[in-house]
């Protein structure tokens, strides 16, 4: 006799749009008794969809939770009494919310991030444009300080990303004369954006809301990475702080270098 089946295998991938469930249906023919599972196919829309994690090495979406949802289980630590907050849309405990005083967090397995391209993706508002949103650097002695995000010091209402020239960073100071440097365009206090800073195949790259606002060759082809060296959210050093006043979100960072069409993709996710 014939049979209809509806069958299909599950996609274990995910992305922040909306899986969707697509019924495949094939004749069989079927000639002795057979035991028939049925199951629904998850499907995402592109390949680019099905890819977005590819490479992820840390991700923080914030719900209700500081965990990491990249798989990897890399501890974000809240020091000082940072805490979570309402997000863009008002969800509880959606954001991390810095106070510009003494908090901060960090990642202790940033020590050893590979060398090589790199994506950092986060939302952020900040109500006095000023501070550290994001620095690789050993926070009890500045040195290491491979590359890092925050806004102009000591002003300027735009964010600086800034890559060592010095491929002995590890032991040494930095400071804006041996920095591969580039900036934003004027930001407004008090509003959301989207920013995601990049290394790949030489070029360092910086985009806002999806698009790509600066871009050069740096001097070095690599990030040096130096295992004393954390990744830091919100302050600089413990002895020059440069603290942050707002609130973090959707934190994602990848072991490669994102497409532009990536990179627009995770804009969109997020900010709509």
């Amino acid at each position: 006799m014939l049979l209809t089946l509806l069958f299909s295998t599950q996609i274990g991938v995910s992305s922040c749009t909306k899986e969707t469930v697509i019924h495949d249906t094939t004749t069989v023919d079927v000639h002795d008794t057979t035991t028939i599972v049925l199951h629904d196919t998850v499907w995402k829309t592109s390949l680019l969809e099905q890819h977005i994690n590819d490479s992820l090495w840390a991700y923080y979406p914030f719900q209700g939770n500081t965990n990491d949802s990249s798989g990897h289980n890399r501890i974000l630590t809240l020091m000082n009494g940072l805490k979570l907050s309402s997000d863009m849309w008002g969800k509880t405990n959606g954001c991390l919310k810095f106070d510009g005083i003494d908090d901060y967090a960090f990642i202790e397995d940033g020590r050893n991030f590979p060398e090589g391209d790199f994506t950092i993706a986060m939302k952020f508002i900040c109500s006095t444009l000023q501070g550290r949103l994001f620095q690789k650097a050993d926070y009890t002695t500045a040195k290491g300080a491979s590359f890092g995000l925050g806004f102009a010091f000591p002003g300027g209402n735009f964010l600086h990303y800034a890559i060592s020239q010095n491929p002995g960073v590890c032991n040494a100071y930095s400071d804006a004369s041996n920095l591969d440097l580039m900036q934003t365009p004027n930001l407004l206090p008090d509003a959301w954006y989207h920013v995601v800073i990049a290394h790949k195949n030489g070029v360092q790259k910086m985009y806002l809301n999806g698009k790509l606002v600066a871009s050069q060759n740096t001097v070095l082809p690599t990030f040096v990475n130096c295992t004393s060296a954390t990744f830091n959210f919100g302050d600089w050093w413990q002895n020059d702080p440069n603290r942050f006043t707002g609130k973090l979100d959707d934190i994602r960072i990848y072991t490669r270098g994102l497409s532009d069409d990536e990179i627009s993709y995770l804009s969109k996710c997020s900010m709509n």
